[in-house]
This record gives C-alpha cells, structure tokens and sequence, in this order.
C-alpha cells in the first residue's frame, strides 16, 4: 500500500494528470502475484484507492486465476455504477491480458513488468 501511494503521489504532482485521472493496471498474473498473498487484494486495492486523494478515470483488474477473478467480478457487481463502469476484468496469461489491454489503448512495452 505505500508504493501505491508513493505512486499516486508522485502522479498527482503533474497538472494534466489532476485534470484528466488515472488509469490503473492491477496485475495478479503468475510471478506478479506473489505480493498478493490471499483472494482479498482486489478488495484491498479498491479500499486503498479510494483512500487517495485522485481521479480515477479507469481500472483494469488482470488474474490468471479463477477464484480471484470472480471475487472480482463479484466485487464489481456490488460497486455502484458511477465506479461500476470505470472497472474493466481481464482473464488469462500475461499475454492474453496484454491484448486485451491493447484494445484499450495501453500498449504492452509502456507497461513496466520486468
């Protein structure tokens, strides 16, 4: 939680991302999962986010496991629809949630995963 705020931080620092938000990427695909620890980051993460003071124009939540993905989908399903429609679910390897990033616009070599 204090590298997300670390982050969210820095980020706000900048006068164009205040305006315009931020779009968060939650990886819990293979090697990246292991800071995870339990099912209950998703829940974790979305508490911690609206802890802090920004905008937040979109989230993309990627698993590559079953029971994470659908406490998620749950999860979503109980948000109002203001946060609701912000949330974006992607399942599968790393490469799957790649592409279906890439539909979004957010290329795989700006994300920093090495």
């Amino acid at each position: 939680l204090r590298v997300q705020y670390y982050i969210t931080m820095k980020a706000l620092q900048s006068e164009e991302t205040q305006l315009r938000g931020i779009v968060s990427i939650w990886y819990a695909i293979g090697s990246l999962k292991a800071n995870v620890g339990h099912n209950g980051w998703c829940l974790e993460r979305c508490i911690a986010s609206r802890a802090l003071p920004q905008k937040i124009t979109a989230i993309h939540v990627c698993a590559d496991d079953i029971s994470q993905f659908a406490l998620c989908s749950v999860m979503v399903k109980a948000m109002k629809a203001t946060m609701r429609q912000r949330m974006r679910l992607h399942f599968g390897s790393l490469t799957e949630c790649q592409y279906q990033l890439s539909t979004y616009g957010i290329l795989p070599q700006s994300l920093p995963l090495d």
